[in-house]
């Protein structure tokens, strides 16, 4: 199965973008390493991150988005290699909250009502 790799939710009713800078230690991937979810020879491209009322309050479902190769440059190779359809593998586990922040040294997200047009626009904030 094939699909676009955008966030969405049920409605939608919110709609943005996220910065995250890593931390110098205890990165996403060690942590997946560390739980022999990926290997040495995997590299993490991207994270899915979903949460609902239903689940369990304290963790949140985190899947990393993996493909072949052990750093940067092997993944960008692997991902040129195929750009219509980026075969990736998906690895599920789960964190709580505080933990998936604590990654991040900074961790910003932006988000507006669904149609409000303010992504990437300049604005003046008043106090």
């Amino acid at each position: 199965m094939s699909s676009s790799f955008v966030a969405a939710a049920q409605y939608n009713d919110w709609e943005g973008t996220i910065a995250c800078d890593d931390r110098d230690q205890n990165k996403f991937r060690d942590i997946l390493k560390n739980r022999g979810l990926i290997s040495d020879k995997e590299f993490c491209i991207a994270i899915d991150v979903n949460d609902s009322p239903s689940s369990n309050p304290q963790k949140i479902d985190v899947s990393a988005v993996v493909v072949p190769g052990s750093d940067f440059e092997e993944a960008i190779n692997y991902i040129e290699s195929s750009p219509n359809l980026v075969r990736v593998r998906y690895v599920d586990t789960e964190m709580s909250t505080a933990d998936f922040v604590s990654l991040f040294k900074i961790f910003n997200i932006k988000m507006t009502l669904r149609d409000i047009p303010l992504c990437n626009c300049k604005i003046s904030r008043q106090n």
